[in-house]
């Protein structure tokens, strides 16, 4: 979509934020890259989805999309697994521990403003670094104090701003 230069975020609607995935990829790559044998094994990640409407829906299939373009091959080198909350935070907190008490992921994803919620409940005290995306506000959601200051949760942030008359990428890290 086009940027709405009234306004500082690139947005698909007034909800959420439309992320970059070039920020998205280095994202991505900084963390997977830290782990041992980065071409040679197969990397585990966990994607938590908020609620099965359109805008969490096109994300998931956005970042599906986006780590074949990485070179990850779901059932190859990628074991992928998609969580589904269904808008209830018991239930994502419930699903997130069933799935790392399984076998520890790489990353754990997280697809707007619940499933962080509950990613950040659930890994606080863990080295599991969590990526969220479509959350407009992660200050007022209670996940970050501030914008751009370490919080010690291993937590990242990817959007998008506009800078003149163009969107430029940015990722955050609030590790």
């Amino acid at each position: 979509k086009e940027c709405d230069w009234s306004s500082d975020v690139c947005s698909s609607d007034l909800i959420t934020a439309w992320f970059s995935w070039p920020a998205v990829s280095i994202c991505l790559l900084a963390f997977l890259w830290t782990f041992p044998s980065f071409a040679e094994d197969v990397k585990r990640i966990i994607l938590l989805e908020t609620m099965p409407v359109k805008v969490v829906l096109d994300h998931t299939n956005w970042f599906r999309i986006q780590m074949k373009e990485l070179g990850y091959r779901e059932g190859e080198n990628l074991d992928l697994s998609i969580l589904k909350a269904n808008g209830d935070l018991e239930r994502a907190e419930r699903l997130l521990k069933e799935a790392i008490s399984k076998e520890t992921p790489d990353l754990v994803v997280t697809n707007a403003t619940l499933a962080t919620k509950a990613a950040v409940i659930t890994l606080e005290g863990t080295n599991i670094p969590i990526v969220f995306f479509t959350v407009s506000d992660p200050v007022g959601a209670g996940l970050i104090k501030k914008i751009g200051v370490p919080t010690g949760k291993n937590i990242t942030r990817s959007e998008e701003r506009r800078v003149g008359k163009e969107c430029r990428s940015r990722w955050s890290p609030y590790h």
